[in-house]
């Protein structure tokens, strides 16, 4: 092989490779719509169009409806929802942004746990439009970054609006828990009644006595102070329903 072929070859091969480089910097180079667009993550949400909100994790779900303008839990006898605890969670949802580009590859949601199968929480969303969004909220990647994902989308974002540890799947975070209370200084007279019989406790001035002990028996003044204070405010953990059944054994 000649000098000048030996050159043209050379030229050639760095042709090639040139073109190769170009190639690669093309396929690999952040895309600029997709790495710096923003804007909201669910178009036509706002807060007041949300009629239905169901909450998922691995083993429980949670529906939340609005009716007659209320929230309610439709699956505990229309039970009241604190409306604050629900419309600040649909304020985040609308806050949450798509400047915060993690990925848009599908093998990457099941890592990040906002997978349909590999989920932290699921959020069912159904608007007074007929649409439906279903939001995944994933694993952390520290304060103020959360993992987000719309069902219908590749693309996963962070966002500071969301985290999956403050939407529970649990009655008890969406409602007064407080099922009854009375003011101990108010309080005069306490009865317990169960099957062997009663105990009639009576307060005499800034004490309390228990009436008919036996000779010998001795009444426990703070096991009666500690009992008293659980009585008084008693708290549910969910509600199960508005009509009592048989076996509530109520």
């Amino acid at each position: 092989m000649s000098m000048s072929q030996t050159n043209r070859l050379q030229q050639i091969l760095l042709i090639v490779l040139v073109v190769q480089i170009a190639l690669a910097v093309w396929v690999f180079w952040p895309k600029p719509a997709a790495s710096q667009s923003s804007g909201p993550l669910l178009g036509d949400f706002s807060t007041d169009s949300v009629t239905s909100l169901a909450i998922s994790d691995s083993e429980k779900t949670l529906t939340l409806a609005k009716q007659d303008g209320k929230w309610v839990l439709p699956d505990a006898g229309d039970f009241p929802v604190t409306e604050t605890n629900v419309t600040t969670l649909l304020d985040n949802i609308e806050k949450v942004q798509t400047n915060r580009l993690v990925t848009q590859t599908d093998t990457s949601h099941r890592r990040l746990q906002v997978a349909p199968d590999d989920f932290n929480r699921r959020l069912e969303l159904s608007l007074s439009n007929g649409t439906t969004h279903d939001l995944y909220v994933g694993s952390s990647a520290g304060a103020g970054a959360t993992h987000v994902r719309l069902d219908n989308q590749p693309e996963v974002y962070l966002t500071g609006d969301l985290d999956a540890y403050n939407i529970n799947p649990q009655a008890g975070s969406w409602i007064d828990t407080l099922y009854f209370t009375v003011p101990q200084t108010a309080t005069t007279k306490l009865t317990l009644e169960n099957s062997n019989g009663a105990l009639e406790f009576v307060k005499d001035g800034e004490n309390w006595t228990l009436s008919d002990l036996a000779d010998g028996e001795t009444f426990n003044q703070n096991a009666f102070t500690n009992m008293l204070n659980q009585v008084i405010s008693v708290r549910m953990t969910e509600p199960i329903g508005t009509e009592a059944q048989a076996d509530f054994g109520l």
